[in-house]
């Protein structure tokens, strides 16, 4: 088995050595290394997000999509997203980092190359297994798109397909990273010192001094490509006749028919034997005035204006809205308490329907009083 396939590969001791800064650009290389460990705590946590959401639609859609091929491929997905997590790829790069020293020193310690050579090597694991999301992910993608466009598992589909691609995207995007890293930190590989008498692997262990080229097809296909080969939800050459049918007018359409068919057109007029005289010009193209402004009076907030039911309804409309925002305009705020009033406003408005004139009146008068009013001082005939 090769080693980048190794679940518990066994980690070197880490063990660092004193080296001059100038055969070493350590800025450089510490730079590298924090900058690959700021980048993978970002975007993990939006990665674990979308894995526990595709967790949960795996869980609840078990016992009705269990035997269908797509859901066997959006497993694949969750369980190359979980071997991901596993590698835990942020903590091996921080315990590389932490054996560095600070870079301001003449002298530095920096691991050997045994340690590195672990990193490097859990890189190629990682990249591999980030292929098989990827591939993983756009199979079920296109077999729930298949389902969309029959129509037959629209909502869920559509769910489960944005789902995927946010993981799909996640899964491109971390691989392209991951391989930049590799190409980075193999250079350095070759300036660090190899530690005697430690067997750690073979010495004939495979590490290309490019990823991307170690990948292959599989990086170049999935990875690096920039098509997108989804099936369309609609055929291009439905779509394009749906277009014509509805921009199609009535004249475009009169042009299609041969002069043949029109001769032979015979309406219902002809058997009736019933003329019909050529359309006459009626519009001469003069504006026709509408009064379309409706006469809209203005209202007036008092006691006076409220002759009516419709005027009476305003009144509580605006006495509610002044009682709240601007207490000035309010008429009753200083007779009826707050209480009072939602008990008022709620009879009357339950009660309008059956008003009288002459209780309208009775309601200014008991108004204009200097009694407080309440719930059973209003009565209504």
């Amino acid at each position: 088995m090769e080693y980048w396939n190794e679940i518990n590969l066994i980690i070197p001791p880490y063990l660092s050595y004193p080296i001059s800064r100038k055969k070493i650009d350590i800025k450089g290389f510490k730079k590298i290394l924090q900058d690959s460990i700021n980048y993978f705590n970002n975007i993990m946590k939006e990665f674990k997000l979308e894995v526990k959401q595709l967790s949960q639609f795996l869980f609840l859609s078990f016992n009705q999509l269990r035997m269908m091929k797509g859901y066997q491929e959006m497993k694949k997905t969750h369980q190359a997203a979980e071997r991901i997590e596993r590698i835990d790829i942020i903590n091996i790069l921080e315990i590389f980092n932490s054996y560095i020293s600070d870079e301001f020193q003449s002298e530095v310690q920096i691991p050997f190359q045994q340690n590195l050579d672990y990193v490097l090597i859990r890189l190629q694991g990682f990249s591999k297994i980030l292929i098989r999301l990827i591939t993983c992910s756009k199979k079920s993608a296109k077999y729930m798109l298949g389902l969309i466009k029959a129509g037959s598992f629209y909502i869920k589909g559509t769910i489960y397909v944005a789902s995927l691609a946010k993981i799909w995207d996640y899964g491109r995007e971390m691989c392209k990273y991951t391989v930049n890293l590799y190409n980075n930190l193999r250079v350095f590989r070759d300036k660090l010192l190899k530690k005697e008498n430690l067997e750690w692997v073979a010495d004939n262990c495979n590490l290309p001094e490019k990823l991307n080229d170690w990948l292959g097809e599989e990086f170049e296909n999935f990875v690096n490509n920039h098509t997108y080969d989804f099936k369309m939800l609609t055929k291009k050459e439905d779509l394009d006749n749906y277009i014509a049918s509805k921009t199609k007018s009535s004249t475009l359409f009169e042009n299609y028919k041969s002069e043949q068919e029109k001769k032979q057109e015979v309406t219902c007029m002809d058997y009736l034997d019933i003329k019909i005289e050529p359309k006459s010009e009626i519009d001469d193209y003069t504006p026709i005035e509408r009064n379309i402004k409706k006469n809209v009076s203005e209202y007036n907030h008092s006691l006076e204006s409220v002759t009516t039911k419709e005027r009476l309804k305003l009144f509580l409309k605006f006495e509610d809205k002044y009682r709240k925002i601007d207490e000035s305009k309010s008429l009753t705020i200083k007779k009826i308490k707050k209480n009072d009033w939602k008990e008022i406003k709620k009879d009357l408005s339950n009660k309008l329907n059956l008003m009288q004139e002459s209780v309208l009146i009775d309601f200014k008068q008991f108004s204009r009083s200097d009694v407080s009013l309440n719930r059973n001082q209003i009565t209504l005939s």
